[in-house]
């Protein structure tokens, strides 16, 4: 929660979005950016590539990476408000970002709990499609709730602000677990499932799922055979 709190919605133009696709992967220098865009026979004039770094460095989606790199060049990474910002990206490839930021705080608390890393490289259209959805579901409740708890601080409702976090890390909890129930009931084909039939992580999930749905079954039945046994006529 601290780490997104301070982020805002973001509007990027499709050359600053580019470069962002480009740093998922290892880290890259404004001049990288410059040469690869050159390359591809797209150029752009090097001065106009850095005033876009510098934008989304100042907008927190990047940071200056850490480590020695050839010709002492600036490379830059995802901030944590960039791994976010990816997240709603229905284009986004999730597994090379996983790859280079499964320890960041956003996978750790969204995919990591619930799925391995390996289910995510191996998994099928079906899947990875829903895996997007999901997040991008995430993404829209976190930056709701960020705005209503932002609120609760500005006027120093205390209790407001702890019991709306809460609410927060509850729906996320639920938006998984709705996950999990789509995924197995929405496709009659089994082979469209892949890789995560073989996923503790996700099995795991799958059962809460299964104990919630027959407690609810249990209670809803009882109370429904309870108000017809008294309405008889």
């Amino acid at each position: 929660m601290s780490e997104v709190l301070s982020y805002e919605r973001i509007a990027l133009g499709n050359a600053e979005r580019d470069f962002l696709y480009r740093i998922i992967g290892n880290p890259k220098s404004t001049y990288a950016i410059f040469s690869a865009m050159r390359r591809e026979g797209r150029p752009m004039a090097y001065k106009n590539v850095h005033v876009r770094i510098k934008r989304l460095e100042e907008l927190r989606l990047i940071e200056k990476a850490h480590g020695k790199f050839a010709r002492k060049a600036i490379n830059y990474s995802l901030t944590t408000q960039g791994v976010f910002y990816m997240v709603s990206e229905l284009r986004l490839n999730i597994d090379v970002l996983l790859e280079n930021y499964a320890n960041n705080i956003i996978f750790k608390t969204l995919v990591v709990p619930y799925f391995e890393i390996k289910t995510v490289k191996d998994s099928t259209l079906y899947f990875y499609f829903k895996l997007k959805s999901y997040l991008a579901e995430c993404y829209r409740i976190t930056l709701d709730a960020c705005d209503k708890i932002r609120n609760y601080i500005e006027e120093k409702k205390e209790t407001d602000r702890r019991e709306r976090t809460e609410l927060l890390e509850d729906d996320l909890r639920w938006q998984a677990k709705v996950l999990a129930f789509r995924l197995v009931t929405e496709t009659n084909d089994p082979s469209r499932l892949g890789s995560i039939v073989k996923d503790n992580r996700f099995m795991k999930l799958l059962k809460e799922v299964h104990e919630d749905f027959d407690e609810g079954f249990v209670t809803v039945s009882k109370l429904n055979s309870e108000y017809h046994n008294n309405n008889k006529t």
